[in-house]
């Protein structure tokens, strides 16, 4: 029998938050974070105000959130990267 915590053992929500090296994700865990958020908060807006609110604005802060999140992993990424070639590099000589 499967209990619940067997389906995080799975290998899609391994690979859904984490990087091809199998090390965590930050940004794929904060882009989930965000995105949760704003869907909760115009679902609160809706049973409030019983009107769907202009979505546009929405849209944009999560869009630039989560761009703002992977842009800095892949710098911080391709950054280490070179440090670590040039460190090798260094230490061959």
């Amino acid at each position: 029998m499967m209990t619940d915590r067997d389906n995080w053992n799975r290998p899609f929500w391994k690979g859904a938050f984490s990087e091809s090296d199998g090390t965590g994700s930050t940004s794929r865990i904060l882009s989930t974070i965000i995105v949760v958020a704003a869907l909760t908060w115009v679902t609160i807006v809706v049973l409030h105000t019983k009107a769907i609110p202009e979505l546009g604005s929405v849209a944009a802060f999560v869009s630039s959130a989560v761009g703002v999140l992977y842009g800095v992993n892949k710098i911080s990424t391709k950054t280490s990267d070179t440090i670590i070639q040039k460190t090798n590099i260094l230490q061959q000589k």
